[in-house]
């Protein structure tokens, strides 16, 4: 009798022990490996919100709301935000004597984040097997090419009219006839002065390898910065403008010599003198060249630029 109270006992036991080892651990023992994310780690790196590791929920600072506090509770203050083709607009928030920025991915540079400097940016931007072509020239296959863009310090207006330090961004798509035109306050970008469009435009080259960029309609508007002398002058421009770029400046030769002048505003001021980055991809798969000969351009206004390094 006792030897089967016995093996009642431990068929019991056993079963309590097979039973225990096939049940789940508890949860303070299961959370051994991957930590909990959260998206985009809530833009921590910009103090825009902080990532909670248990629940992988956001918290955002008071200015930011959103899954991974990336928008602004106020877009007013958007007022001045340019598109940073990928790159984070910093600060998020327009602040008094702060200048506002675009801080821009792994090869990408540009006052807009619209220069490639490796492959890797135009694969992001047209799929893998896309090429970056450090270049001021237009592709010689229209085909070929994809938005040209340029990015460009002021070295020089002589009357001082515009401010001192700006910039000036271009972008030109071979696929249509025109090409957007952008002036900055600042080197690095916002607040907009004032921006065109201009169309019917040709690309040219002379005998020394500089390229010329003709566009015989312009059409140009002020932003709120424009003082009354920009202002009157600005929305009058029309007729011929010209971007005119050379070959390297100094020893490095991915910045190019450029000139912007415009029929109406030659009238009044100097051409303006600018040093600029440029580059452009290429389609996958299209073997192109940089040799340069006449096209047609064209523009979908997007990019726009400013230096980072390039060398």
């Amino acid at each position: 009798m006792k030897d089967a109270v016995f093996l009642v006992v431990l068929v019991v036991f056993l079963m309590s022990c097979a039973s225990s080892s096939s049940s789940p651990l508890p949860s303070s023992k299961m959370m051994t490996d991957a930590p909990v994310t959260c998206p985009n780690d809530c833009n921590s790196n910009w103090n825009q919100g902080t990532c909670n590791a248990t629940s992988g929920v956001c918290t955002c600072n008071p200015l930011y709301y959103g899954t991974d506090c990336s928008l602004n509770n106020n877009t007013q203050l958007d007022w001045d935000r340019m598109d940073c083709h990928g790159g984070h607009y910093y600060p998020a928030y327009w602040m008094a004597g702060v200048s506002r920025s675009c801080v821009c991915p792994l090869a990408q540079t540009g006052i807009e984040c619209s220069i490639c400097y490796d492959y890797s940016a135009c694969e992001v931007w047209h799929g893998k097997g896309s090429k970056c072509m450090q270049t001021y020239l237009m592709d010689s296959k229209p085909y070929a090419a994809l938005q040209q863009s340029y990015s460009c310090n002021v070295v020089e207006t002589q009357e001082n009219i515009f401010p001192p330090q700006s910039a000036l961004t271009m972008s030109c798509d071979p696929s249509t006839s025109a090409c957007s035109l952008t002036f900055y306050i600042h080197p690095t970008g916002s607040p907009l002065l004032f921006d065109c469009t201009l169309g019917n435009c040709t690309v040219t080259t002379d005998n020394a390898g500089n390229q010329i960029i003709s566009c015989l309609e312009t059409k140009c508007s002020c932003s709120s910065w424009c003082n009354s002398i920009i202002f009157e002058v600005i929305n009058i421009v029309n007729g011929t403008s010209s971007f005119k770029c050379g070959q390297g400046v100094g020893n490095n030769s991915k910045i190019a010599a450029c000139v912007w002048s415009q029929d109406v505003l030659d009238e009044i001021f100097s051409p303006i003198q600018l040093t600029c980055l440029a580059s452009h991809c290429t389609l996958p798969a299209v073997n192109t060249t940089t040799t340069p000969t006449t096209t047609t351009v064209n523009n979908n206004n997007n990019n726009n630029n400013h230096y980072n390094n390039l060398e």
